[in-house]
């Protein structure tokens, strides 16, 4: 588990009031059906949330429809029937489920999507005609990950404030709130998100509403907490399983660049945190910056036996760079997990001359390339219409030709006109050879130039963690006089 009670309270209260403070805000997720809007909130989401002036501007955005007065706006700040089970968990590493009731005649009230969420998480509800109804009622919820039931480690009902036309009112529906382990969020061993389900129950049947949570919501929830677990990593001393660091690039983002310095310097959970806490924020920096700082991240999470986080880490990255692979020199916990976790993939390279030579027949380069052949049949079926086309257009232009060398005056049509038809289809024929032949020479250019940069891919993310030797001239003094030597380091 996460949390491990003492000191590690007081540590997370401090890092989640230092992620605030950084403006690094957690990630709130809605999950919703016809009858109940469910809000999955992180520890930073809930701090977010929890600004009055977000339920106040969207109350105000709906103070002409609902016919409020000024006093009614201001009071929607004082809902916040969550305060007291958010203080309680403030110091722990929990995922709260805000299970809200769904209006039949939503309002919307126009303020974006972070006042929703606040209004959702107290418990606010907006209708023009906002009656009572069971089936929109939650009265017990629980969640089952892979159809096991997860215990909560603390849950609770509230009713639900209704603001309708001029009044504040409960009628007696009421919200949930679970608060589980992050841990519910693991991924599977094989790095893959669990199979996760809400169920919620109404107060007049016995058969649950089933709301599956989205994959990437999961995913998403596992990586807001992983810089919090980064920071535990060796904060008692422990040694890690394996020799870090691996021998990566170093970054021109500043944040990355101070993470990576940590790394090397053997600061590895600090580093981990910091290089994670980054990806939290915009502007994002350069995709092959935000990849090795995943690698490196993944690295201190392997060598401390944290597989379930380095699996997660490096399976995101095997999505957008599946042909990844880690050079001898890199852990070989790195290594089996890469492979363990990568998806199907062409990662190798046809040579250029080749394609160059197969584009002799249109689409022909295309074709040797795996993958690609509805464009090679699109090709060669382009260039093969253009020339059809031109050819028809040619023998056309060739027969009016002959109609006008034999004009003899016997028919109603001037030669003017027949000798005109012939330069219009002579016109129209060149224009379909000169597109026949751009066709051609098009799908040739673009087949080198997608298998050029397919496998400039593959030499970026080949042997990753592999130590970069640099050459450098220095001065030696031998016995005939003054050289220069090469030295590699």
């Amino acid at each position: 588990m996460w949390w491990l009670g003492g000191a590690r309270d007081a540590d997370f209260d401090a890092w989640r009031r230092a992620a605030a403070e950084h403006g690094r805000m957690g990630a709130s997720f809605l999950v919703h059906s016809a009858r109940y809007n469910v809000l999955v909130l992180t520890p930073m989401a809930v701090d977010l949330l929890a600004h009055d002036s977000l339920i106040v501007k969207l109350t105000r955005g709906c103070q002409l429809a609902l016919q409020l007065v000024d006093a009614d706006v201001e009071r929607t700040s004082e809902i916040g029937p969550w305060a007291a089970f958010d203080d309680a968990t403030r110091a722990r590493p929990t995922i709260a489920f805000a299970i809200m009731p769904a209006d039949p005649i939503p309002v919307d009230c126009r303020q974006g999507q972070i006042p929703r969420f606040s209004a959702i998480s107290r418990g606010v509800l907006y209708g023009v005609n906002p009656a009572y109804s069971p089936r929109y009622d939650a009265r017990r919820a629980e969640l089952r990950r892979e159809g096991v039931l997860e215990p909560a480690i603390l849950s609770g009902r509230a009713p639900v404030v209704k603001i309708g036309r001029g009044q504040y009112f409960k009628d007696g529906t009421e919200q949930l709130r679970l608060y589980l382990e992050p841990d519910v969020f693991a991924p599977d061993p094989d790095g893959r998100p669990a199979r996760l389900e809400l169920h919620v129950w109404d107060p007049v049947s016995d058969v649950p509403e089933i709301l599956p949570i989205p994959e990437e919501v999961i995913r998403a929830v596992w990586q807001q907490l992983l810089p919090w677990r980064a920071t535990l990593l060796g904060a008692g001393g422990e040694r890690p399983r394996e020799p870090i660091p691996m021998h990566l690039p170093v970054p021109r983002d500043s944040v990355f660049r101070e993470a990576h310095a940590r790394y090397q310097a053997g600061e590895f959970g600090r580093s981990a945190a910091d290089a994670l806490g980054r990806l939290t924020y915009r502007p994002m920096p350069q995709r092959s910056e935000v990849r090795d700082a995943m690698i490196q991240a993944a690295s201190v999470f392997a060598a401390y036996g944290e597989d379930q986080a380095a699996i997660a880490l490096l399976t995101d990255v095997m999505e957008v760079f599946p042909c990844l692979t880690f050079a001898p020199e890199a852990p070989a916990s790195m290594r089996s997990i890469a492979e363990s976790v990568r998806p199907m993939a062409r990662c190798t390279a046809v040579p250029l001359p080749l394609i160059a030579l197969r584009s002799l027949v249109p689409g022909g380069g295309t074709w040797t390339s795996p993958g690609r052949r509805n464009f090679a049949l699109t090709m060669l079926a382009s260039t093969a219409g253009s020339y059809l086309v031109a050819a028809g257009l040619r023998a056309y232009s060739r027969s009016e030709y002959e109609k006008y060398l034999a004009y003899d005056g016997s028919t109603n049509t001037p030669p003017e006109a027949i000798y005109d038809r012939v330069e219009l289809a002579r016109t129209l024929s060149n224009a379909a050879t000169i597109g026949a032949v751009s066709v051609w020479v098009f799908s040739a250019l673009e087949a080198l130039y997608t298998e050029h940069r397919h496998a400039r891919a593959l030499d970026e993310v080949r042997d990753v963690g592999r130590p970069r030797r640099s050459a450098r001239l220095a001065p030696v003094v031998l016995p005939r006089g003054l050289a220069l030597a090469v030295q590699l380091r």
